[in-house]
C-alpha cells in the first residue's frame, strides 16, 4: 500500500493529461507542434566527462549526482516548491556538470542555484535567501535556523554567478518538459488504475536522480515508468499485470502507440554507468540506494527483464515483423536516426 503525502497527491492531480499530449508520429499533423530538443547520448556525456571531470570516477560521479538530487528534492520540499520545480532543478544540475567541473563549483552551491533558477522558469519564484535558509536547515538539521541577515554578500554573489552560467547554458530557453503530464493519459489508454499512475509517477520522480532527462524524450521516460510500475504491481497478490512487451493498443504495440522504442525502455545491459535503457538504469539506482530487502526485489526484476530482452533479441534474428506494425517501426527509425532530436506536443483533445 503506497502512502501518499498531500503534496504528492496535488502533484499527480495537477499532471492533467490535457496539458501536453503524447509525442506524436514522425509526420506532423495540423494538431501537432514539432519541437527540436538537444538530447545527449551516453557516449557524448562520457566524452564531456573525460574533458571536464578527468579525476572523478564514473562510480563516484553517480553517487555524487544521486546524493545531490536528493538534497535538491529535500530543500525544494522544505521551501514549498511543487515537484515540477524540483525536477527542473535536478535537470539543470545534470546539464550544468556536463560543462563545468565539480572542483570549481561545489555541488552544495549549485543545488541552491539550480532551485533558484528553476523557481523562475516554473513561475514559482522565491527569494534566494529563503532557499539558502531551507538548504541550511536540511544540511544542518540540529542547528539553529539560519538568520537571512547572516548570509554573506560573498556567498550571494557566488550563487548569482552560477545562476548566470545556468541561464547561458540553457540559452535563456525557459521551455521545460516533464513526464508527469503523460502518465495519466498513457495509463488511461492502457486501462490501468489510479494506483498504477501514482506508482509510475513516483518512479518518474526518482528517474531525475539520474541524467535520463538528458538522454530520452519525456514521453519515453513516462512509458518506461508505467512499464516498470506495472511489472512491480503484477507481483502483488490480487494485482493483474497491465502491460508487457507484447501488449498491443489497436494495431500497434503499446510502446509504438506512445512513439517510443522497447530498446530504450528495457533492453538489458550491464550496469548503471554503461546501461542502455531506462528501466535498467532506474533498477540499478534502486538496488544501490534502497534497503537490502527491497534491493533483492529490484535485483530479481532486473534478472527477469534481462531474460526477456535476450529472448527478444533471438526473435529479431528470426522472421521479419508483421506488416501492420513494421510501418510504425520504420517511421520511428527515421524519426530517431540521430538519437532523439524531435518531440511532438499534440493539441488539446488529441486522442491516442
Amino acid at each position: 500500500m503506497v502512502t501518499r503525502t498531500r503534496s504528492e497527491q496535488e502533484d499527480i492531480r495537477s499532471a492533467s493529461p490535457t496539458l501536453i499530449g503524447v509525442s506524436g508520429p514522425a509526420h506532423a499533423t495540423q494538431s501537432a507542434h514539432r519541437r527540436y530538443v538537444p538530447y545527449i547520448t551516453k557516449n557524448q556525456q562520457l566524452a564531456l566527462k573525460m574533458s571536464v571531470h578527468d579525476s572523478v570516477s564514473i562510480a563516484k560521479e553517480v553517487t555524487l549526482k544521486v546524493s545531490s538530487c536528493r538534497f535538491i528534492e529535500a530543500v525544494g520540499k522544505r521551501a514549498g516548491f511543487p515537484q515540477r520545480t524540483v525536477s527542473t532543478a535536478q535537470a539543470l544540475f545534470h546539464r550544468f556538470y556536463l560543462h563545468y567541473a565539480y572542483r570549481d563549483y561545489p555541488t552544495s552551491e549549485t543545488c541552491i542555484a539550480t532551485l533558484f533558477v528553476a523557481s523562475k522558469i516554473e513561475d514559482t519564484s522565491k527569494k534566494l535567501k529563503d532557499i539558502i535558509v531551507a538548504g541550511h536547515a536540511i544540511r544542518h538539521p540540529d542547528a539553529k535556523e539560519l538568520d537571512p541577515e547572516q548570509i554573506s554578500e560573498e556567498r550571494r554573489k557566488r550563487l548569482i554567478g552560477i545562476e548566470r552560467l545556468l541561464l547561458e547554458m540553457i540559452c535563456f530557453d525557459f521551455q521545460t518538459h516533464h513526464p508527469y503530464p503523460f502518465i495519466p493519459k498513457f495509463v488511461k489508454a492502457l486501462g490501468g488504475s489510479k494506483e498504477l499512475a501514482f506508482d509510475a509517477y513516483l518512479i518518474a520522480k526518482d528517474a531525475y536522480r539520474l541524467p535520463l532527462c538528458l538522454q530520452y524524450p519525456v514521453h519515453t521516460i513516462a512509458a518506461a515508468s508505467i512499464y516498470l510500475a506495472s511489472r512491480f504491481r503484477a507481483k502483488d497478490p490480487g494485482e493483474k499485470e497491465v502491460i508487457n512487451s507484447d501488449t498491443r493498443l489497436g494495431r500497434k504495440y503499446w510502446y509504438q502507440a506512445f512513439y517510443s522504442r522497447i530498446e530504450d525502455i528495457e533492453d538489458g545491459t550491464v550496469c548503471l554507468s554503461n546501461s542502455a535503457d531506462i528501466c535498467h538504469d532506474i533498477l540499478e539506482l534502486l538496488i544501490q540506494t534502497e534497503q537490502e530487502a527491497d534491493g533483492a526485489k529490484y535485483t530479481q526484476m532486473k534478472i527477469t527483464l534481462n531474460e526477456e530482452a535476450k529472448k527478444r533479441q533471438k526473435e529479431r534474428s528470426a522472421p521479419p515483423p508483421e506488416p501492420e506494425s513494421s510501418y510504425v517501426q520504420a517511421d520511428l527509425e527515421v524519426l530517431n536516426s540521430n538519437q532523439y532530436t524531435i518531440l511532438f506536443d499534440f493539441a488539446k483533445g488529441h486522442e491516442l
